[in-house]
């Protein structure tokens, strides 16, 4: 995948861990967005914003916003604006996006997940269902960096928003809400 927006170069690449994810990192407004995305895998930002929203507008019920218990206000403040999103693409019928704490999520196979979080001084995530899908340390952000990726388990994919500080998460979100502006092929 690559992805291309205002103010924005890329370079490829593949994610080491798994050897079958391709990734995208894009630098737009100074930061650094890694976008990975399993090329042969079920979650892809080209099909953005399904699964939340179908492209004929149908929010997904099944779907759910997760923060960590002792996340940043800044982290709240990126589900806003991710919720905002959700409901402005929904066209048809109503939305009521679930959001919730860490604590609260006992199935991670009950929803199609977007979740948050920043990193701890140990370079752990702040929010740890996160780290339920992925080991934060392995990530190896550096300041001004985040990280789209999108999971699946039990037939429901998530897509997890990971920063090395919550300004970071912040302006992640601002690209998951300003999608449009950049083109993904």
């Amino acid at each position: 995948d690559t992805i291309n927006g205002p103010s924005s170069s890329s370079t490829s690449g593949t994610e080491s861990e798994s050897g079958s994810a391709q990734y995208t990192e894009i630098k737009v407004n100074m930061k650094n967005i890694i976008v990975l995305s399993d090329i042969h895998g079920p979650g892809n930002l080209a099909n953005f914003p399904e699964p939340f929203v179908s492209k004929e507008g149908v929010y997904n019920d099944e779907t759910a916003l997760v923060v960590g218990s002792n996340a940043d206000v800044s982290d709240v403040l990126a589900l806003g604006d991710i919720t905002a999103k959700l409901q402005f693409l929904t066209k048809i019928g109503k939305t009521t996006v679930i959001t919730l704490k860490d604590t609260e999520i006992t199935d991670l196979g009950k929803y199609n997940l977007i979740a948050l979080s920043s990193l701890n001084n140990n370079n752990n995530c702040i929010n740890p269902i996160v780290e339920k899908f992925v080991s934060c340390r392995s990530l190896d952000l550096n300041p001004g960096e985040a990280i789209l990726k999108f999971v699946s388990y039990n037939n429901k994919l998530s897509l997890l928003i990971i920063g090395k500080a919550s300004a970071d998460v912040r302006f992640a979100s601002m690209v998951f809400k300003e999608f449009e502006n950049y083109r993904i092929s």
